[in-house]
């Protein structure tokens, strides 16, 4: 489940080992992986498709953190229906399905005001 934010303020960051800012300045998928390639450290195999970043988001053991936050600014591709619908998919079964039996936890927070546009996802 998605977490909604009205102000940075009300998550505390310090119950997180990782905490991932996504800016709000991302304006596509090839600036989204960057962030997440460079800041999870993701291995040489990431191709920059939909398909390799969710295997990484499945296999970040090798950062020894059991508690990771994935802070959004902004909504990405909230101009892109498809692109948007292919992240918060992949975001969604990560937090809920594929970690369960891993040693990390995965929280995605969002601003308040996207909560009825992504609302499917929770």
């Amino acid at each position: 489940m998605f977490l909604f934010y009205s102000k940075t303020e009300e998550i505390n960051q310090k119950d997180y080992d990782l905490v991932l800012r996504i800016s709000k300045y991302v304006r596509n998928k090839e600036e989204l992986f960057n962030i997440f390639s460079s800041e999870l450290h993701f291995p040489s195999y990431f191709g920059g498709t939909w398909d390799s970043f969710y295997d990484c988001l499945c296999n970040l053991d090798y950062l020894n953190k059991s508690k990771i936050l994935f802070l959004h600014e902004e909504l990405p591709f909230k101009d892109s229906d498809a692109d948007r619908t292919i992240y918060l998919d992949i975001l969604s079964d990560v937090e809920t399905n594929v970690l369960k039996d891993n040693v990390y936890k995965i929280t995605t927070a969002f601003p308040e005001k996207y909560r009825d546009l992504i609302g499917s996802k929770e």
